[in-house]
């Protein structure tokens, strides 16, 4: 599955190459001329198009395995095959999907991978006042569950069926959600309980992929939690990576103190004697005078001695 990885990062920048193409090489002649020298008839477009059409191509191959198939192990390791295949197709689809969001403050690299995305979902947000519920407004929305945050977008359609975008309206931290669960035992919904707000969320019936509301809104609930405990694990992670950076910066300062604490100044060396006479003295920003005159007693007493 991971081997696919570079599937998703091609959908991502797919918008941004297409961008790039119209800009500079529809027309220029030097792409026709490239064409008409390789005898390729379809233009550019059709051919950074291959990738996404190829991928979708392998759960084709693997269901006619399956169908002709006689071996059961053969057959189990196949359908688990597909069952991995038709996961990756369905997040690579919100994938592309995700790029058509317009609006949203914040960069969509910067919220993370994308988990879920439902479609023409009914919303109820409630204002919570203890345990009052005030009910605001009613919406339709498309949801997309990112690691970090959810976004609640408006599907605009321009009728044609390519140019579908995505309004954003409003977005969930996921790190202010407390609860997430069913609301009062209803199981085709599920409710986020945040400090101040509550959203009631409705999916449709029957998914695209033939899941029923009941197994959706458990697959949500399941996928929030998961993020939801993610991201308080990297909070936890940051938090002791920080703390122990200070604790390194104090422990640093605290031996550099200890080694400024003290100060040896060593007197001359004497004839026929390799003794040498210390003072040891606080240092309190001693000035050359004190410096000197301290060295001096030092060499007195030692002559003294002698």
């Amino acid at each position: 599955k991971s081997n696919f990885k570079l599937y998703e990062q091609y959908v991502l920048n797919k918008s941004q190459s297409e961008h790039i193409r119209e800009q500079y090489c529809c027309g220029n002649s030097f792409f026709t001329k490239i064409q008409q020298s390789l005898g390729h008839r379809l233009p550019l477009d059709s051919y950074l198009l291959k990738p996404i059409q190829r991928i979708t191509h392998y759960q084709l191959l693997l269901k006619e395995m399956i169908k002709y198939t006689r071996h059961e192990q053969e057959r189990i390791h196949l359908q688990e095959a597909l069952y991995v295949m038709l996961n990756i197709l369905s997040h690579l689809n919100d994938v592309m999907h995700s790029t058509q969001i317009v609006g949203c403050p914040n960069h969509l690299y910067t919220l993370g991978q994308i988990r879920l995305r439902g479609e023409n979902c009914l919303i109820s947000k409630e204002k919570r006042r203890g345990t009052v519920y005030t009910r605001t407004k009613t919406s339709t929305r498309d949801i997309f569950l990112f690691e970090k945050d959810i976004l609640l977008c408006k599907k605009k359609d321009e009728g044609n069926g390519k140019s579908i975008q995505y309004q954003y309206k409003e977005i969930i931290k996921i790190v202010d959600i407390a609860v997430c669960t069913h609301p009062k035992n209803d199981r085709n919904k599920f409710e986020l309980v945040l400090k101040d707000w509550s959203y009631i969320i409705q999916l449709p019936n029957i998914s695209s992929n033939g899941e029923k509301a009941e197994e959706m809104s458990l697959h949500w609930i399941d996928t929030i939690k998961s993020c939801v405990t993610q991201q308080a694990e990297q909070r936890r992670a940051e938090m002791k990576q920080r703390s122990a950076s200070l604790d390194h910066s104090a422990h640093a300062y605290r031996r550099h103190m200890q080694h400024r604490a003290t100060v040896t100044i060593r007197s001359p060396e004497f004839d026929n004697d390799d003794e040498e006479s210390t003072l040891t003295t606080p240092l309190i920003d001693l000035g050359n005078a004190i410096v000197k005159r301290n060295s001096k007693i030092s060499m007195n007493n030692n002559i003294a001695r002698l």
